[in-house]
């Protein structure tokens, strides 16, 4: 009997188990769009900053460079990076 209790148990924690966990792989996620604002550097030359996010709200640093030559670096989960966040509004 109680062999049959334990493996009841058991049975119902796996359902458990299995039954949350989100496996659609049809799932589909939405880009958010770039932006770029213009920057003058410290030792004078004009170039851009690459953000990701929604322009005049929120932005994500991710890259920058002489104005027409910025590179895109990709945000990549699980990897250390100093992240700049930028945010617009009102005080």
């Amino acid at each position: 009997m109680r062999n049959k209790m334990i493996m009841l148990i058991s049975l119902l924690f796996l359902m458990t188990l299995v039954g949350c966990n989100n496996t659609d792989t049809n799932e589909t996620r939405e880009v958010s769009p770039t932006f770029s604002l213009p920057v003058t550097f410290g030792d004078g030359t004009k170039g851009e900053f690459l953000l990701i996010g929604e322009e005049g709200k929120v932005g994500f640093l991710v890259g920058s460079g002489k104005k027409g030559e910025a590179v895109e670096e990709k945000i990549i989960a699980n990897k250390v990076n100093k992240d700049m966040w930028h945010f617009w509004g009102e005080r």
